[in-house]
């Protein structure tokens, strides 16, 4: 539900600030593989628990079989900063590997 009143929100927001010139974009990572994927020492990604769960060669729940790495993430914010999207307002940028299309 949060991530749903985020997306609203952004939509409503792009509507409201269009008029103003104000772009309003929402990016939306899946797995990233940051310092907080740590838990314990160990780096989470790696657990028997995530490779059964969501890059199961038999059945992936990632199709690209991996996390992200923050740069990937911030190719995509770069992307909605550029002063040449001019035109691209309450749009949602999934960045997850594939995730969502497996639910």
């Amino acid at each position: 539900m949060a991530k749903a009143a985020l997306n609203q929100l952004g939509r409503q927001l792009a509507v409201e600030w269009a008029k103003d010139g104000i772009l309003v974009n929402l990016i939306e990572p899946g797995c990233v593989h940051t310092p907080m994927s740590y838990v314990s020492g160990s780096n989470e990604f790696e657990s028997e628990w995530f490779k059964q769960f969501f890059i199961n060669p038999n059945r992936p729940r990632v199709p690209l079989m991996r996390p992200a790495q923050p740069a990937e993430i911030a190719e995509a914010v770069l992307f909605f900063a550029n002063p040449r999207n001019s035109y691209c307002t309450g749009t949602m940028l999934v960045v997850d590997g594939g995730l969502t299309i497996k639910f």
